[in-house]
């Protein structure tokens, strides 16, 4: 029964650690309640990553709207295409996102 809780605590220790996150939306198991816990709390960049044609949950239309260090999602239309663009389409923005944070 403690699985999830300790999973929670987990997840929100490193997102207070880390310079930014990567949450990968396609199939989001758990990202929408770890998001929803964690980024109201945290201001760390978060930057999505959702398959072309898939939607987001509602909830992240939410926490875009709500906090600005939300990023809109990068939308990769195959994994290969994500593995060669994650630098300059993912990691540059997130950590773009970051700077700009640190600055204000």
């Amino acid at each position: 029964m403690l699985e999830p809780y300790r999973t929670g605590i987990a997840f929100s220790t490193l997102a207070n650690m880390a310079r930014f996150i990567i949450a990968d939306l396609t199939d989001p198991s758990s990202v929408p309640h770890e998001l929803a816990t964690v980024v109201p709390r945290t201001v760390v960049p978060v930057q999505a990553i959702l398959l072309k044609g898939q939607r987001e949950y509602a909830m992240f239309v939410d926490l875009k709207t709500r906090y600005h260090w939300v990023s809109q999602p990068y939308q990769y239309s195959s994994k290969d295409l994500l593995i060669a663009q994650l630098s300059e389409c993912v990691i540059s923005p997130a950590e773009a996102k970051a700077k700009e944070l640190m600055r204000k």
